[in-house]
């Protein structure tokens, strides 16, 4: 799946869909960016780690996001989700 760094969310969330084989609308899916970030909490090398989603929304472009989370060193990856399983944020893109 090719897309670029300026390609819009709608644009990426349509070439996923078909590049999968997800036997579903693309519309019917919002794209989600999770981050985890972890800090040492003590001297005996203890660690906490924090994860976040977040909907992209339909206009934002995920790969830019996507290289702006990784030079803060919070570990992005995608994940592809149907509407009714992202809750607001989900609202919020449509």
């Amino acid at each position: 799946m090719h897309c670029t760094i300026d390609d819009p969310c709608h644009a990426v969330l349509a070439k996923a869909v078909r590049k999968y084989g997800i036997p579903f609308d693309w519309r019917d899916y919002t794209l989600v960016i999770s981050t985890t970030s972890c800090v040492r909490t003590d001297a005996h090398g203890g660690t906490y780690c924090r994860g976040e989603d977040r909907a992209i929304l339909p206009d934002e472009k995920p790969l830019r996001l996507f290289k702006e989370l990784d030079k803060q060193g919070l570990k992005p990856m995608f994940l592809l989700r149907r509407k009714e399983f992202v809750g607001e944020d989900a609202k919020r893109a449509e």
